[in-house]
């Protein structure tokens, strides 16, 4: 079982929530904002999650060498690892 800080399962909560209403992908930016967190902590979970092949980073957005921005989606492994970390069954 892949265990998952609250960063990332923050991230995929999200991801996995705002999957029907934005099929286009989501912006780490507008996921900070949302959620009141500091962007480089966002990104920083994105990057990690995207290391482990549970969301796929469509984008980077960078200024001065510098990344500010992801657009991303959550992978369906990313959607079960997330389930498996809160302890929810799907099926019930």
């Amino acid at each position: 079982m892949v265990i998952l800080n609250e960063k990332e399962i923050t991230v995929l909560m999200y991801l996995d929530s705002a999957l029907d209403s934005r099929p286009g992908g989501i912006r780490a930016r507008r996921m900070a904002e949302n959620l009141g967190e500091p962007v480089a902590d966002i990104i920083a979970a994105c990057e990690s999650l995207n290391e482990i092949d549970l969301l796929r980073i469509d984008h980077l957005y960078r200024e001065n060498n510098k990344v500010t921005d992801i657009e991303m989606h959550i992978l369906s492994e990313g959607a079960s690892v997330l389930f498996e970390n809160l302890n929810y069954d799907i099926w019930d």
